[in-house]
């Protein structure tokens, strides 16, 4: 099943929906190894890396992409306080 994003997000970015969400997934992570500042290549559920500039990872993504589907994206704590909620595992039911 893809994965969609939530309402209020701009519709063109709905075919890479799958993108941002492994974005979301690995941001925690990538936070703690010290990236921040620096730009993730996103591909499905693949991060291909971080490069120190935005043109660096979009280059890199242009060469590693031949459809040029993928997302190159900073690696910034401020996203997960304004859309980490949208992108969080559904909670785990209390019950056993």
């Amino acid at each position: 099943m893809t994965p969609t994003l939530p309402p209020g997000f701009p519709t063109e970015l709905a075919p890479l929906a799958t993108e941002i969400h492994t974005y979301f997934r690995v941001l925690p992570q990538l936070l703690a190894e010290g990236e921040e500042g620096r730009f993730a290549v996103v591909k499905g559920a693949e991060v291909f890396g971080t490069w120190d500039t935005q043109k660096d990872a979009i280059q890199y993504g242009h060469e590693r992409v031949p459809d040029g589907q993928f997302l190159a994206q900073e690696i910034d704590a401020r996203f997960l306080t304004a859309f980490g909620a949208f992108f969080q595992p559904p909670a785990a039911s209390g019950t056993a």
